[in-house]
């Protein structure tokens, strides 16, 4: 798969408080785009993990527009170790609610996503 975007993502988190988080997509002709959603240092918003839902539908309608879904993958790089967590909505009547689900963290170059 090939990187489509980098970029750090401004959005509006929880009590609609300004948050930035890192974002990176990656695509590749006839496969479910893998996005990862990473923690930044610098963000005094709403942490990832609990701006998740918020966080998908800002990149689905920015990016992923014409893309009917995508894999979410949460990175949190952790006072001592990174931790990626795949990420599960499931939907109910008026809400839609994230399960997390830990990832396995995959040297850079690793071929898991070719």
């Amino acid at each position: 798969m090939e990187t489509s975007y980098e970029t750090v993502l401004t959005y509006r988190g929880r009590c609609d408080v300004k948050s930035i988080c890192h974002i990176r997509i990656y695509e590749q002709s006839g496969r479910t785009p893998v996005v990862i959603a990473g923690e930044l240092a610098d963000n005094t918003g709403t942490f990832v993990a609990n701006g998740v839902e918020i966080i998908a539908h800002v990149v689905k309608e920015t990016f992923l527009r014409d893309r009917p879904e995508f894999q979410l993958v949460e990175h949190d790089p952790g006072p001592h170790a990174p931790a990626f967590k795949t990420v599960v909505f499931t939907h109910k009547v008026g809400r839609v609610d994230p399960l997390h689900a830990r990832a396995t963290a995959r040297p850079a170059g690793s071929s898991s996503m070719t």
